[in-house]
């Protein structure tokens, strides 16, 4: 079978979503399946099947791309929860601008002070915008889809909500491991920085990523604090990181950088990440595996590769309850595990929750071992389920 994946129009952006299908296609191809990739369908039309993923955006024109020429079809989420999550990111950020001030007037006259999130983290949802309609969008595209595959449970049940008479079906992924997990310390000493004694967060800033919340929540804490930053999407949203960390944070904050200009204010100092190219992975494992803590209360993840990297290098993970990583570390005995202690979770706007965190964990360590078996799943055994959830459900719709 020659199987089409798309993936998204700006795929030159790295990101999970990417890397998953990577070793999907590593995965279909070892079972001697045929695969091409592209960012769209018009790219895949000599396929036997296509896959589309990220259906957490606008897929309208690949719907026409696929009724036209009547091309047999599932999705691969990666499907976020828009009512839950889209109005609270922006909300927070919000809530913060206001408290800037940025020549804004009194919020109908209440002042907005950063710390009532402290006291009353719901606030934010009095700043909070209408839910992006994406899932409106897709809606036809998922009803008609051959199956939708979502990689957790609480993923497939936001499909069975957004559209109900979508084909659902659960297919975990791996890990996302790498064979070696070789690191070294050239990060620490490219920065300056000591073994165990920064927090550490990871990933593209943006209101998802929620680095407002790890920002505002170690305020107070004498302990420097690290972002790695790949390319992202807003800068409106950097800006405002920028200027929270000028006005609230004591300690030493970093922020490498793979497009933001380099920069020095006060305890703030970005930095260019060598050549403008991702770190090596040696730098990124040695990142994780000397941080005191690592902070991602994202606002969502599906499931979100970093969690995994964090917990073998044994360092305590703060994760948020909306990431569905909790439902890759499910033990049937106590429900969401906590890896032996080392992930932990909360809402993603509880600043107070997550301060407390840091205070409580910061400096642990873990033992490397672990047993789950979510490290024992290979990319064959997802496309083994990926190739049964095509071929085994139900035949393939035709749109008419």
């Amino acid at each position: 079978m020659k199987i089409g994946i798309v993936t998204r129009p700006n795929e030159k952006k790295w990101g999970g979503d990417l890397k998953a299908v990577t070793m999907i296609r590593q995965g279909l191809q070892e079972l001697g399946q045929e695969v091409v990739i592209g960012p769209s369908a018009m790219h895949l039309l000599d396929t036997d099947f296509l896959l589309l993923t990220n259906t957490c955006i606008d897929q309208r024109t690949n719907y026409e791309t696929l009724k036209l020429f009547e091309i047999k079809y599932g999705t691969f989420g990666f499907h976020e929860d828009c009512i839950q999550c889209y109005g609270p990111s922006l909300g927070l950020a919000h809530y913060v601008v206001r408290c800037l001030g940025a020549g804004l007037p009194s919020d109908d006259g209440i002042e907005c002070e950063i710390e009532r999130l402290f006291d009353t983290p719901e606030i934010i949802y009095y700043h909070s915008p209408a839910p992006k309609k994406t899932p409106l969008f897709n809606y036809e595209l998922l009803k008609r889809a051959s199956v939708c595959i979502a990689n957790s449970t609480t993923e497939a049940k936001t499909l069975q909500r957004d559209c109900p008479s979508c084909h659902a079906k659960v297919v975990y992924l791996t890990a996302g491991l790498e064979e070696s997990m070789e690191e070294d310390e050239a990060l620490l000493k490219f920065l300056g920085l000591e073994r165990g004694n920064y927090i550490l967060q990871v990933g593209r800033i943006e209101p998802r990523k929620n680095q407002l919340a790890t920002i505002l929540a170690t305020k107070d804490l004498d302990i420097p604090l690290l972002f790695i930053a790949t390319d992202g999407y807003l800068t409106d949203y950097e800006a405002l990181c920028l200027e929270a960390i000028k006005k609230w944070r004591k300690a030493p904050t970093i922020i490498l950088s793979q497009t933001m200009k380099p920069e020095e204010d006060g305890n703030l100092r970005v930095v260019s990440m060598p050549d403008g190219k991702l770190l090596p992975k040696s730098w990124i494992n040695g990142a994780f595996r000397h941080a005191g803590v690592y902070l991602h209360p994202a606002f969502s993840e599906t499931p979100g590769y970093i969690f995994f990297e964090a917990a073998v290098m044994g360092t305590p993970t703060l994760a948020s309850e909306w990431c569905t990583v909790k439902d890759y570390f499910f033990d049937q005995k106590v429900g969401h595990s906590s890896l032996d202690g080392r992930i932990q979770y909360c809402l993603p706007y509880q600043v107070a929750a997550i301060k407390r965190f840091v205070e409580e964990n910061f400096g642990k360590r873990f033992t490397d071992k672990l047993t789950h078996p979510i490290f024992e799943r290979t990319p064959a055994m997802v496309a083994q389920e990926i190739l049964a959830s095509i071929t085994g459900t139900r035949s393939c719709l035709r749109l008419s």
